[in-house]
């Protein structure tokens, strides 16, 4: 509709269509209900927006109520659900669409109007198809990164970033000591007589959680274990990645190669020298293949580059938590025939011995679909190996087996429907301990989800005194100002509290001082959007721990 709404349920409606579609700022409520059906959308409004709490929807009373309230119910994923009713008008044919692609994402076609509230209706409906169904309001605060987990595709409703003023030593009159902001030094501006930051210009980005951008891969060719690249028609590797020493990081793939293949994780200097192979893998032959390792960067590594194959999918690279939420604790399995093994929590052994492609005892881990999981056999004097499977049940196996030799590990992908991984032991007459470990104890890493480009947005100068911050919220672009700098000239009344790059109020030094009453400038907002999956909240160039609050979309699954 490109009418204004004329009456309250049309700005009801052209609210909710608002809200759908994320649009930034949000809508208020248009008024405060005063017939039923107001209530009705009140209620589906809140719940689009994702408000906490919900507002209540009201029992239906009639016919058109029944339709509102299931819409309210898939929208709040209540259970039990309002049934829908079958439709019996135009808007009623209307509200069940909405129903529909809310509840399950079904789009009906060929949907008449005739009057202007069913055309406001016909909008929600087309609003609903783009806006996923709302999801949930979810408000995280933190410092650099901010982690958004479980997103949905949805404008980001809120986000705001403090100040923060630092001094890198106790400064005197004798030995000044810069007050650091943002990206850069608080210096004086003679020419337009102010305080600025003489650096590179804060810029907050927002990316998923994947670092991989297959579009600047190099193809036809692979590394090799020296990182030379050498001619292969079925391999690739990517650009530089950059990735920040002593941070944990995984790789993951879904391997298609008919012949098997090497996949190279190699690390760079800050100028892009190979310095060394970071991680190695190597697959077998065979289609669909998960695998994935992890690593903590060394000391010297500024970027990486990772080599592998051309018709691989689902290629990921992220940020990793280096804890274990499964007992890294060693797992003992006794000799072939021998039918001995030893279990921590989270494990049982396996009462299926005989149907496992060998013989032998067995060890059988619960394990979620998606989720990545670490074996490692633990060396021994003799050669051993443990074979690792994955299965929809204890009995059912749903992918191939692979060993791991002595003193190896190996990382997996579990399946999309499976529920246990067997370990069992094979090929030596004395038995073998090996650890079995889920190494992230966060949401990333653990679903592929595609690259998308950075979404940037830019900061003003945010000072501090203290536990007095300046900050600014980006979406809407209001500038909260509670703090001050100057050159001091013995004028300025900056009060007993303060930052000073001579430590006192000295004529010329650069003092940061509280407001006593904080003032608000609008600067022009930014519009930012969250993609499905993990976001990424960062700074470039800063590296000080800023504090953040976002607000946005969550799925409710």
């Amino acid at each position: 509709m490109s009418t204004t709404p004329q009456y309250r349920i049309e700005e009801y409606l052209a609210a909710i269509r608002a809200a759908y579609l994320g649009e930034s700022p949000l809508p208020e409520y248009p008024s405060e209900p005063v017939w039923r059906i107001e209530q009705f959308l009140a209620a589906i409004l809140s719940a689009v927006k994702g408000d906490s709490p919900v507002m209540a929807c009201p029992d239906p009373v009639w016919h058109i109520e029944e339709f509102a309230r299931a819409i309210y119910d898939a929208l709040v994923g209540a259970s039990p659900a309002w049934p829908c009713p079958t439709a019996t008008n135009n808007i009623e044919a209307i509200l069940h669409a909405i129903y529909k692609v809310v509840a399950d994402g079904t789009e009906t076609d060929g949907i008449a109007t005739s009057w202007d509230i069913e055309k406001w209706l016909l909008d929600s409906y087309d609003a609903a198809k783009q806006g996923g169904g709302g999801g949930t309001k979810t408000t995280l605060s933190g410092t650099l990164p901010l982690t958004l987990a479980n997103a949905i595709s949805h404008a980001i409703i809120s986000l705001t970033r403090y100040g923060l003023c630092t001094q890198a030593d106790t400064p005197t009159p004798d030995a000044p000591v810069d007050i650091m902001c943002n990206n850069g030094a608080l210096k004086w501006d003679s020419v337009n007589q102010r305080v600025y930051v003489d650096g590179m210009p804060e810029v907050l980005t927002v990316s998923g959680a994947n670092l991989l951008n297959p579009a600047t891969n190099i193809t036809g060719k692979y590394l090799d274990g020296a990182g030379k690249i050498k001619d292969g028609a079925d391999a690739q590797y990517t650009d530089l990645i950059p990735v920040t020493a002593g941070e944990t990081y995984a790789w993951s793939l879904v391997s298609n190669r008919p012949n098997g293949g090497n996949d190279r994780w190699h690390g760079y200097d800050s100028a892009g020298n190979w310095v060394r192979q970071i991680a190695f893998n190597s697959t077998g032959a065979g289609l669909g293949l998960p695998f994935a390792l992890t690593a903590v960067i060394p000391n010297g590594i500024s970027y990486v580059r990772l080599s592998y194959g051309i018709d691989d999918t689902e290629a990921m690279f992220c940020h990793a938590d280096s804890s274990s939420r499964i007992s890294a604790d060693g797992y003992y399995l006794g000799s072939q025939g021998s039918n001995t093994a030893t279990t921590n929590r989270n494990a049982i052994q396996s009462p299926y011995t005989s149907e496992h492609t060998y013989h032998g005892p067995a060890i059988v881990f619960s394990v979620l679909p998606g989720r990545i999981y670490v074996v490692k056999a633990n060396a021994v004097t003799n050669y051993t190996s443990i074979i690792y499977s994955c299965y929809n049940n204890i009995e059912d196996i749903n992918d191939a087996s692979k060993a791991v030799s002595r003193g190896s590990s190996t990382s997996f992908r579990a399946p999309n429907d499976a529920n246990y991984a067997v370990v069992l032991y094979v090929n030596s007459a004395s038995g073998v301990t090996f650890t079995f470990d889920e190494p992230y104890a966060s949401e990333m890493g653990v679903v592929y989800s595609p690259y998308v480009e950075p979404q940037t947005a830019s900061v003003p100068m945010l000072l501090s005194v203290g536990d007095v911050k300046d900050e600014v919220e980006l979406i809407s672009g209001d500038y909260t100002h509670r703090c001050a700098a100057c050159k001091y000239d013995g004028t300025q009344d900056v009060g007993d509290t303060y930052l000073s790059t001579t430590g006192g109020k000295d004529i010329g030094a650069i003092i940061v001082y509280p407001l006593a009453t904080p003032t608000i400038e609008h600067i022009t907002g930014q519009n930012l959007v969250t993609n499905e999956g993990t976001n990424i909240v960062d700074s470039v160039a800063n590296v000080s721990p800023v504090e953040l609050e976002a607000t946005y979309k969550k799925s409710r699954h």
